[in-house]
């Protein structure tokens, strides 16, 4: 069976999402047409077109570029993993597909490792505080502009190339 293609795992990704190349379009701000060129690899997807439709699509990056390493086989070999630290260990090799982040996040807690989506670093304070609480508040679809924003101050100031 040959690996599909960025389009054809674009495509799977929107009807996965129960959306229409038009609603697709509609999001982005593109036509559906680009959204068609998209998913049969007639021109390339641009990284922060690619961002906006992992959040549109509920897809990471990951399984986006490369597939889902998660085929039948390998989902009964973890299915049938003896112990919890057998389970993590094909969960580091094979990575989290999206179907499975809840028992991922259950299996790190029964282990006692940290939230996968929580810092281990010191609690946040003040200004960085507000702003990460302000984030949280912002629909998902919007939080890639904001991220793009913020990138583009850093830039500007000439704190990061």
């Amino acid at each position: 069976m040959e690996t599909p293609t960025l389009g054809e795992r674009l495509k799977q990704a929107r009807l996965k999402a129960g959306l229409t190349q038009k609603d697709a379009a509609d999001a982005l701000g593109v036509t559906y047409q680009a959204i068609s060129n998209y998913e049969r690899d007639k021109c390339r997807v641009q990284a922060g077109v690619l961002k906006q439709l992992c959040v549109l699509y509920h897809i990471s990056a990951t399984e986006l570029l490369q597939g889902s390493a998660w085929d039948e086989g390998k989902a009964g070999l973890f299915d049938s993993a003896a112990t919890d630290s057998e389970r993590m260990s094909l969960y580091d090799l094979w990575g989290v597909p999206t179907d499975r982040q809840e028992e991922y996040e259950e299996l790190r807690r029964r282990m006692g490792l940290a939230p996968a989506d929580r810092p281990t670093e010191p609690e946040l304070t003040g200004p960085e505080a507000e702003l990460l609480r302000l984030f949280r508040q912002i629909p998902e679809e919007s939080r890639t502009l904001v991220l793009d924003m913020i990138e583009a101050a850093v830039k500007n100031r000439g704190l990061r190339k």
